[in-house]
């Protein structure tokens, strides 16, 4: 098999990337399971979640993070940082702005007033 050259070069790479994110998300949850008392596992998971646009499971994962660690700061900051997330959608939806849409599309044009 030859390397990966051509017009198609980026996406091919781009997709790869895409599936090792997803990948390590899977292996985080399964680090999780067999090993549920490992603090820095449960931080990590509820980044990746964070990521994912997940702020309310990261939010458990976090709580998770600190009762087995109380004295984590990573946990307490990364739970704030989602809290805040949560808090600032919340204001999103109150104002009317649909959250579900991506606010920038690549190659989106522009509506002249």
């Amino acid at each position: 098999m030859g390397c990966i050259e051509g017009s198609n070069s980026h996406f091919l790479r781009y997709n790869v990337e895409i599936l090792n994110v997803l990948t390590f998300g899977f292996h985080l949850i399964g680090a999780t399971a067999l090993e549920p008392s490992w603090a820095e596992a449960w931080v990590t998971l509820g980044r990746a979640q964070l990521n994912f646009g997940e702020p309310d499971s990261a939010i458990e994962s976090f709580d998770k993070a600190s009762a087995i660690k109380p004295d984590s700061k990573e946990a307490r900051d990364d739970r704030q940082t989602a809290l805040h997330l949560v808090k600032r959608i919340k204001q999103l939806h109150s104002s009317g702005v649909d959250t579900n849409r991506r606010r920038y599309v690549v190659g989106e044009s522009k509506e002249s007033s």
